[in-house]
This record gives structure tokens, C-alpha cells and sequence, in this order.
């Protein structure tokens, strides 16, 4: 559907970021939701964007307006917010209306039970978890591609390579969930992409106690950063950090690789969620 669209805008030029943004957001609405969501994308990605630099401003600012003060930068931040609200609260209203039965993420979600009071999510609780999976996993994605396409724009070896691929393993039909596993190149482009752009650069934890790293004290309770976009370009972990190549991805590399050399989806029992997903 998005070629065809291309193929009719072929003499104008597209903003690709745009374009993967609602690529992404129809693909997740439509995969884990169910939900045909393009009429939404303009608004949920103009109220999206808002939100998080907003979010990113309160989290650098020693001191914030309080969340019910009517001036202009939190009016904004409010406003973003209940659009985002109301189109996953739609979506949960009309999955509960409808009665009807769909095999995805949102009918699992409704249909968990705590093991000891056999009670169920209630609305809100819903909102939280369709709200992470539906916004924050379309726009890491949506990042992935656009800085993706970037890097094959920049180098054009890698770029004849991977589409020779493409081409050689599909020979012209539409991928199914077979061909996957023969796209070799393919999936070490995505992955020397995840390394140079990780669209979460950064991850926060917070200390359960006191502890001690390399000399450094830290205390409970304090936030910690870990940083992919630095540890994925330090010059003594990787050979020309700074240089795309997918063949440090072949597989002989990557058995050899510690785990926390390359973690664009982050580690340990927080894990991304959406890591499988997203690739």
C-alpha cells in the first residue's frame, strides 16, 4: 500500500521519517491491535512528538511547572496527552463493545487474569500497557528505518549489496516469513544500523542499593544512564566505530561477541519487550 502511494507522489520528493512513522503505526495497529489506525497517524505523531520533548525538557530541568498549572508549555503537554488517551481509549472502548473475538496482543491484555483474584485489567491499566506498546514501539521502529535508510543512502556499496539480496532472494514476489532467514545481509544492515542510531541511546535504572563500579559509589535509589549509542561507538570494543559496515554482524562476529558490547534493546530481565517485534 505505501509503494503504491509512492509510486503516485513519484515526481515530488517524501520525508521518509513521516512515511516510516505511519508505516509503523498502521503495522502495529493493525498486528497487535487489530485497529485500523491511518486516520489517526498525522494527530497521534504531531501529539507523540510533543509529549516526548516535552518529556525529555521536564527529565533536564531541575525544577518544572506542576502538571495542573494552565501556562502555555504544560497546556500543550496536556492537550498531547488526551489525544493520545483518547485514541487508545477508543480502541479499548470499541474492542469492549464489539464483544468480538480477535487472536492479538490487545485481546490477550483483556483477557489476563490475576492468578490469586481472578481480576482483570481494569481500563486504565489497559491504557498503560496498549499505550507503551502502541506509541513507544511504533516510534523506535519508525527511528530504525528512517537512520536505516540514511546510512544506505551514504554508502552506496552497502546499499548495492543489500538490494542485489533482495532481489537474488526474492526474485521479484512479496517476502513471506520464510525468506527471512535467507536475507542474510539484510539483517546485518538493520543490525550496524541498531548499533550507529539505536533509537533508545539511552536507559535509565535505578539502584535497589548501594553499590560500588570501578570506584565509583553509588546509592540507593540513585537514577543510572547506560548508554548504547556510546558503548556501540567506543574505539576499544569495535574496529572503525564510526564507519557503517554490516559485515561485522556475519555470525562467526557475532558468536564471539559479548553481550554487552551491542544492546540496542537493552539486557537482563528488563529486556525489551518489542525486541523479536521490531526486528
Amino acid at each position: 500500500e505505501m509503494l503504491n502511494e509512492w509510486e503516485k507522489k513519484k515526481n515530488n520528493s517524501l520525508d521518509v521519517h513521516v512515511e516510516m512513522m505511519h508505516l509503523a503505526l498502521d503495522i502495529v495497529g493493525k498486528t497487535l491491535l487489530s485497529t485500523n489506525v491511518k486516520s489517526n497517524a498525522g494527530e497521534v505523531e504531531h501529539a507523540l512528538n510533543g509529549t516526548i520533548a516535552e518529556s525529555y525538557h521536564r527529565l533536564k530541568k531541575l525544577a518544572n511547572y506542576p502538571l495542573w498549572l494552565p501556562v502555555p508549555r504544560v497546556l500543550k503537554y496536556n492537550r498531547n496527552r488526551r489525544i493520545l488517551d483518547n485514541v487508545v481509549m477508543q480502541i479499548i472502548e470499541q474492542r469492549r463493545k464489539s464483544g468480538e473475538k480477535f487472536n492479538d496482543l490487545l485481546d490477550m491484555l483483556m483477557s489476563a487474569e490475576d492468578e490469586e483474584t481472578g481480576e482483570k485489567m481494569s481500563d486504565r491499566q489497559l491504557r498503560d500497557e496498549v499505550m507503551t506498546v502502541f506509541l513507544a514501539g511504533h516510534e523506535t521502529t519508525a527511528n530504525a528505518l528512517t537512520w536505516t535508510f540514511y546510512l544506505l543512502s551514504q554508502n552506496p556499496d552497502a546499499a548495492k549489496k543489500f538490494y542485489d539480496e533482495v532481489d537474488n532472494v526474492l526474485q521479484g514476489r512479496k517476502p513471506e516469513m520464510s525468506d527471512l532467514k535467507n536475507l542474510v545481509y539484510t539483517q546485518q544492515v538493520i543490525h550496524e544500523s541498531l548499533r550507529l542510531f539505536p533509537p533508545a541511546w539511552a536507559l535509565g535504572r535505578t539502584a535497589l542499593g548501594d553499590d560500588e563500579i570501578d570506584g565509583f559509589k553509588i546509592r540507593k535509589g540513585d537514577n543510572i544512564l547506560i548508554c548504547p549509542y556510546v558503548i556501540h561507538r567506543s574505539k576499544l570494543l569495535w574496529n572503525d566505530p564510526e564507519k557503517f559496515i554490516p559485515e561485522r554482524f556475519s555470525t562467526e562476529e557475532m558468536k564471539d561477541m559479548h553481550k554487552f558490547k551491542y544492546f540496542p534493546f537493552g539486557g537482563g530481565p528488563r529486556f525489551c519487550i518489542g525486541n523479536n517485534f521490531a526486528q
